[in-house]
């Protein structure tokens, strides 16, 4: 356990960037050429950083209707001129050889830079964890479609926490993520940072308006061609590595990400405390005190324990000779279904005084043709 806790991932991401001076990153990376640069017009864009927290800036990257965009409010304007003024300096001449897809690929990468520091800012203040089951994650995976609805964004536990697939080996690289959510009047911006277990970082911004359902665009791209593509990952400690990930892998990873956001919010998730954390999670804050970064903080939630289980057993009833070939007739003479699995899939229930409010339900797959037998599976629960 003492080496679990002086090399969890997330952890050690959050110890090297609290090792950074604050003018090293966000706010304080653009407050800082501002200051230096002496060009006209800079004292306006230092006196509205001087009003702006850091999570405001962040808010500013995260929202697309502000950062790059031609329809930014004039402080959006006047901040996006002075992030491509920085980014002459800010990204180096290494980064921009190596981007060759126009001016969209620079924006993320300037986002990535002022934003991926801040972002574990806020996993700081509470250090949940979600580690989701194996054979769990990926039926979660492969859920047909995703529909994330305003009433679950506008209800999240928490608006920023931890991925940990350290566990799920078919997911390799990538070991665990930090998702996080801003919400906007009418929309909501949903930040993705994918992970390595050597802590390179690889990013996935999506999320836009509700539709007239109260659906929420995600604008993940959908699975593509699964041939390694090329990235410049930056570390926590400002190194710079060309890095080779099969496109598939990162978008898979972003997809389970926005899965998981929106099983936490579905009705009666399976999500347990971890052994791992319940005898040691002592979180000792006092208003307005900057949080430790320390094993103690950190709260780990396994999830889908349950359905890992069963799922796991509806396999092992699928491999069985009783599951049947389809062929035996059932009563009344018809034959029962050919044994297969049934999809998992999300379904949306209307309810409360004129069906105003809107719940979701992640039905698990399951196996037709064959009884589920039960799931042995043992249970730690907090006394």
């Amino acid at each position: 356990m003492k080496k679990k806790k002086e090399t969890y991932l997330p952890l050690w991401v959050m110890r090297e960037i609290s090792r950074l001076s604050p003018s090293m990153y966000g706010r304080g990376l653009l407050l800082d050429y501002l200051r230096r640069c002496g060009q006209n017009g800079s004292e306006l864009g230092i006196k509205i950083l001087d009003t702006m927290s850091e999570k405001d800036f962040d808010r500013y990257l995260v929202d697309k209707r502000e950062f790059m965009s031609p329809e930014a409010s004039p402080r959006g304007q006047i901040l996006n001129h002075w992030m491509i003024e920085a980014s002459t300096e800010t990204l180096t001449a290494d980064v921009k050889r190596r981007i060759m897809n126009g001016q969209a690929a620079i924006d993320a990468e300037m986002k990535d830079v002022f934003l991926f520091p801040g972002i574990w800012m806020r996993w700081n203040q509470n250090k949940q964890v979600y580690k989701p089951d194996a054979d769990f994650a990926e039926a979660l995976l492969e859920t047909e479609e995703l529909e994330l609805t305003r009433e679950q964004v506008d209800h999240l536990p928490l608006d920023t926490f931890y991925v940990d697939l350290s566990e799920c080996s078919h997911f390799h690289p990538i070991v665990g993520g930090i998702v996080s959510v801003d919400r906007f009047p009418g929309r909501a911006g949903i930040t993705v940072y994918l992970l390595t277990k050597d802590a390179a970082y690889f990013s996935q911004y999506s999320g836009g308006a509700y539709n007239e359902q109260g659906l929420l665009s995600l604008d993940i791209p959908k699975l593509v061609n699964p041939t390694p593509n090329e990235y410049d990952v930056h570390y926590p400690d400002g190194r710079l590595v060309h890095y080779a990930l099969p496109e598939v892998g990162r978008t898979r990873m972003a997809m389970l990400c926005a899965q998981i956001l929106c099983y936490l919010t579905s009705k009666k998730p399976d999500i347990l405390d971890s052994p791992l954390t319940k005898h040691t999670y002592r979180p000792k804050e006092t208003e307005g005190s900057a949080r430790k970064v320390r094993w103690s903080d950190v709260e780990i939630h396994d999830v889908g324990v349950h359905y890992g289980a069963a799922i796991r057993a509806m396999k092992r009833g699928a491999a069985s000779p009783e599951a049947g070939d389809g062929h035996a007739s059932g009563t009344g003479g018809r034959k029962p279904p050919r044994p297969h699995f049934r999809r998992a899939h999300w379904q949306r229930y209307w309810t409360g005084k004129g069906r105003t409010t809107c719940e979701v339900v992640w039905c698990a797959p399951s196996f037709v043709g064959r009884a589920m037998e039960q799931a042995d599976v043992t249970v730690h629960r907090i006394v």
